[in-house]
């Protein structure tokens, strides 16, 4: 188990925490997942993360992503993303993510396809 492995899973208790984030981008670098780390570096630099969605019966254990567009009249939550990322993740994604690690790939794939990130 990797240094990532072990925080991603502390991450998972606390999906809050911008310092653990921070950490989890350094390991991630060291490891050589600069992608993955530029995806977290750009969640944590925009305030967003993937929603836990472990509360409602129909999606178990998934998370996801909504577009800003659809949640103006609620207002912006952490899991709401620019309408440009949100249909490349559309155009890309094989499934609903699992985990915040799946969904922070899936958002990688789209940041990466926008030239939002590096490689």
């Amino acid at each position: 188990m990797t240094n990532s492995d072990l925080l991603w899973a502390e991450l998972a208790a606390d999906p809050e925490n911008t310092t653990l984030k921070l950490t989890l981008i350094d390991a991630l670098l060291e490891e050589g997942k600069i992608g993955e780390a530029e995806a977290i570096r750009w969640c944590v630099e925009n305030g967003r993360w993937s929603c836990d969605n472990r509360t409602v019966k129909d999606f178990p254990h998934s998370h996801f992503w909504v577009c800003e567009t659809h949640v103006r009249e609620h207002g912006l939550y952490p899991w709401s993303l620019p309408n440009s990322v949100w249909v490349a993740i559309r155009k890309t994604r094989t499934g609903t993510p699992l985990s915040a690690r799946e969904a922070v790939i899936q958002l990688q794939t789209a940041l990466t396809q926008l030239n939002l990130i590096p490689n």
